[in-house]
């Protein structure tokens, strides 16, 4: 029986993520400081996925500022994870970081995953 899981990946945690010597991840496109892919992953994420978006972290107005990133085959997530957007709108404004996004992934029940 397929099983479906909430589960999240954070890039710069991943083993494929490369960095120079100041620590700043080279390995991210388009000026990210950071990714966090989340989404519904069947199998434990051995299966693929039925959908899922991302949470980056780019610099603005001289500060580190996250959004999302959701292309259309994975709008369903928005009715499938109405805590997780509950939650981040509570946040709104707040310029989350990101283990403040992994912990708050890890109180919904979302479970990490390594690639």
């Amino acid at each position: 029986m397929e099983t479906k899981d909430k589960m999240f990946y954070r890039y710069t945690k991943q083993s494929y993520a490369r960095f120079n010597a100041i620590g700043k991840c080279i390995s991210l496109h388009n000026n990210k400081l950071e990714e966090i892919m989340v989404g519904v992953y069947l199998d434990n994420g051995n299966q693929g996925t039925i959908g899922e978006f991302e949470i980056s972290w780019i610099e603005l107005g001289n500060k580190s500022t996250p959004y999302i990133k959701l292309f259309d085959n994975a709008w369903k997530l928005l009715i499938e994870m109405p805590e997780l957007f509950a939650a981040l709108a509570k946040k709104a404004d707040m310029n989350s970081t990101p283990d403040e996004i992994e912990s708050l992934l890890i109180e919904l029940g979302y479970k990490p995953k390594l690639m």
